[in-house]
């Protein structure tokens, strides 16, 4: 399930916001993601939605529950997009 939700789900769900931006909420559930799993391109993947969603013009809520803890690379990730 990680592969795929990195791989697959995450950049549609990128497209998607790239694609319509009157999108208001956003709320992504995924369960059995490995916390301790990671790619090199995955972080590129994440990278890519953060940047999206942060000049997304109309989005006000995300909410992204993949299960009891955050993955550090998605967690990691955002920390690292907000200090740029």
């Amino acid at each position: 399930m990680t592969p795929l939700f990195y791989e697959q789900v995450l950049p549609a769900v990128t497209n998607m916001l790239q694609s319509h931006t009157t999108i208001r909420l956003l709320r992504i559930v995924c369960w059995d993601i490995n916390k301790e799993s990671s790619q090199p391109n995955w972080i590129e993947l994440v990278q890519h939605l953060y940047e999206t969603v942060f000049i997304h013009p109309s989005l006000e809520y995300i909410k992204i529950n993949i299960g009891y803890l955050t993955p550090p690379l998605l967690e990691n990730t955002l920390k690292d997009q907000r200090r740029h």
